[in-house]
């Protein structure tokens, strides 16, 4: 992890809980294996710690062993993905009817209303990859690899 990591990870550190993850910092993320890792494993031990106590327990070797176990224990296990498949057939599904209605409407008249049509196209399209990229965003940084 480089300087300009560490500046990131600061920022989101600086975060309050349930604050959003700045556009630039959630790019870096994404962009970033090493700092979505240790974003990763700062989620996963919040989660940990903010766990109740069913009882106290003396800090011991082995009471510490076992919180370093229960710590590790995620890497363990294998990640679960997340599935695109109903996002990827939507899109496509949206794709082709508006392939559709052009070609409709480019058989019958040129000019001005197939250039809406296209421009209206354009705007969905772009509209839906915005909603797609933007609702799973803070799903795909936080939560992804740490069930």
């Amino acid at each position: 992890m480089d300087k300009n990591c560490d500046q990131y990870i600061e920022e989101y550190l600086s975060l309050d809980k349930g604050q959003q993850v700045p556009l630039h910092v959630t790019l870096h993320l994404l962009g970033c294996p090493h700092c979505r890792a240790e974003v990763r494993m700062l989620s996963r031990a919040e989660r940990l710690s903010s766990r109740r106590l069913s009882s106290p327990s003396p800090l011991e070797d082995e009471s510490i062993s076992t919180v370093l176990r229960r710590i590790d224990a995620p890497r363990a296990q294998p990640r679960h993905s997340v599935s695109v498949v109903p996002w990827l057939v939507t899109g496509i599904i949206l794709t082709l009817a508006l392939l559709l209605v052009h070609v409709a409407l480019h058989g019958r008249s040129g000019g001005i209303l197939s250039f809406s049509v296209d421009a209206a196209g354009a705007a969905v399209i772009t509209a839906y990859i915005a909603i797609c990229i933007g609702a799973n965003l803070d799903f795909f940084i936080k939560r992804s690899g740490s069930h």
